[in-house]
């Protein structure tokens, strides 16, 4: 049985920023990528990119606002 992931982008910005964060926060705890991921429902890819922007720059560094997708969903 698949389980579906998180498309982030639907989600308020408060809800974004603590999955960042605890993303942020699974890494530095020493876990890997897919660990993560799979606790978070996210893909590790995306906890993958998260993490690199954390270590760049900081939490400043984090995505905030999201980011537009030729494969978004489009409302009318």
């Amino acid at each position: 049985m698949a389980i579906s992931l998180l498309d982030t982008r639907s989600l308020s910005d408060d809800v974004r920023t603590a999955l960042r964060l605890r993303a942020v926060a699974g890494r530095e705890a020493g876990f890997p990528n897919d660990t993560v991921a799979a606790i978070l429902g996210l893909r590790s890819e995306t906890v993958s990119r998260w993490f690199a922007a954390y270590q760049r720059g900081g939490l400043e560094a984090l995505p905030g606002e999201p980011h537009w997708s030729p494969w978004a969903p489009v409302a009318c």
